[in-house]
Order: structure tokens, then C-alpha cells, then sequence
């Protein structure tokens, strides 16, 4: 691991994630935002690292940006997406939201399988339309909008009393 160059936004998430999951338990962050990140925690609260791929936005604005005839995409809806799109922007919405699905799921099957019973805390921006796309298949899972605040709280008041002793 790295820590000096892990995000502090990355180490406020862990931190709101120990803060506010069930003690003892292994938790997986999502967190979905511009990019989105999958990070693990053990349930001692260590950080045990992570991915970053990019977010639902970016890949739209990918798709667009490096090709001459796609459209931009700035709202996929309620995330549903055909199995085959039958134009050119329901074939985007169902590449970049199955993509999205396919990698989360992946993501939180392969924690799973080295820390069974991790509980997943989905937040960011994206946070809803995750929950909503990915559903019962993420398992035991949570959303916490304020996550990375709460995080960051933590870290303050941890900074407050470490100063005071």
C-alpha cells in the first residue's frame, strides 16, 4: 500500500465506513462519483486497498469525446438498461450501465471471497443509481450519502482528543 498517495477524500470514506458500519464486520466501499472507487476495510478497520475505474459520467463523455458520431449523454435516466439497445443511445446507456454493473458486482464478489460477510456502503453522486442497478445481486449492502463527511469528522474529532492527552 501507498498511503502517501492515497486519496484523502479515499481515507475519509474508510473512515466514515468504520464509523458507521456494524463493528467487527469487513466493509466495501463504493463509492460513485466523477470516478468510482471500491475500496476494502477489514473488520479491524485496516485498509486493505482498492480500484479506481472511472464513473457513469466519464464514460459517457469517453464515448463521445473519442469517437466522431456518438452522441453525449448526460442523464442515463433511472439506470435501466436493455439487454440490446435498439438505437444508437439505448446501445450507450446499455454499455456503460452494464459495464458499471458487471464491474461493482465483480469488484465486491472478489472482496467477498477473501472476507465473507463484508458489508457494502454505496455513496457519491451515482450512489442511488448503483443501488438501483446492481439491487439484491451487491448482497448485504448499505447507502450513505455523507459518508466521506462523516469520515472526515471522524478524523477530526480523533485529531481533537489525539492533541488533548
Amino acid at each position: 500500500l501507498t498511503p502517501g498517495t492515497l486519496g484523502p477524500d479515499r481515507i475519509a470514506a474508510a473512515c466514515g465506513a468504520r464509523a458507521t458500519g456494524r463493528a467487527g464486520t469487513h466493509q466495501i466501499i463504493i463509492d460513485a462519483g466523477t470516478c468510482i472507487t471500491v475500496d476494502l476495510i477489514d473488520a479491524g478497520g485496516t485498509y486493505r486497498g482498492g480500484a479506481i475505474l472511472p464513473g457513469i459520467g466519464m464514460k459517457f463523455r469517453a464515448l463521445h469525446t473519442f469517437t466522431d458520431k456518438l452522441p453525449f449523454i448526460d442523464n442515463a435516466g433511472d439506470g435501466e438498461a436493455p439487454a440490446a439497445g435498439r438505437s444508437t443511445r439505448e446501445s450507450m446507456i446499455a454499455g456503460v450501465i452494464t459495464a458499471t454493473r458487471f464491474e461493482i458486482l465483480g469488484f465486491a464478489a472478489a472482496h467477498r471471497a477473501l472476507h465473507a460477510g463484508a458489508q457494502a456502503v454505496i455513496t457519491g453522486g451515482d450512489a442511488g443509481l448503483i443501488a438501483r442497478v446492481c439491487g439484491t445481486e451487491l448482497g448485504d449492502y448499505r447507502i450513505e450519502p455523507h459518508l466521506v463527511m462523516i469520515g472526515l469528522n471522524e478524523i477530526l474529532n480523533h485529531s481533537a482528543t489525539a492533541q488533548t492527552i
